[in-house]
């Protein structure tokens, strides 16, 4: 058995899919990290959350570093995507926001990701696609477990 196998394969997979949402997404100078950032943006103002909308919550969720995060939440700063909103008593505290530019393309930014996502995909049957989420599902859990 090659030891290698999985988490090659996984790795493969993830850098293939993340390169192709980056050359869709460059148009809007955005990449799949960006995209993953207000896409969590988004989704918490779906459910309501208005408590977990800090950087390092939001990093957390991501699972990623807070140092780069810093410096990604900073570019979609500069460049009009979010905006930031210090708290009136703690000023450290720093909640996120998405900006009206963001809100305006959301919807545009889902259809690239589901573009990306049925390339993917491409040549699977529904059953196929649900056992395979269903699968890697198992394997990230076993891997937390």
């Amino acid at each position: 058995m090659n030891i290698e196998r999985l988490g090659l394969l996984l790795h493969k997979t993830d850098t293939a899919f993340k390169k192709e949402l980056d050359q869709e997404l460059d148009k809007l100078k955005l990449t799949h990290t960006d995209l993953a950032i207000l896409m969590d943006l988004y989704q918490q103002k779906i459910v309501g959350s208005e408590q977990s909308r800090t950087m390092s919550i939001i990093a957390s969720r991501l699972g990623v570093e807070i140092k780069p995060f810093e410096e990604k939440i900073k570019r979609l700063d500069e460049n009009d995507w979010i905006v930031l909103i210090h708290d009136q008593v703690d000023r450290r505290r720093v909640d996120i926001f998405l900006s009206s530019k963001a809100r305006s393309i959301i919807e545009y930014l889902q259809e690239i990701y589901k573009y990306v996502e049925g390339h993917a995909y491409k040549g699977f049957s529904e059953e196929e696609i649900q056992q395979t989420e269903a699968l890697l599902r198992r394997i990230e859990e076993n891997l937390k477990g």
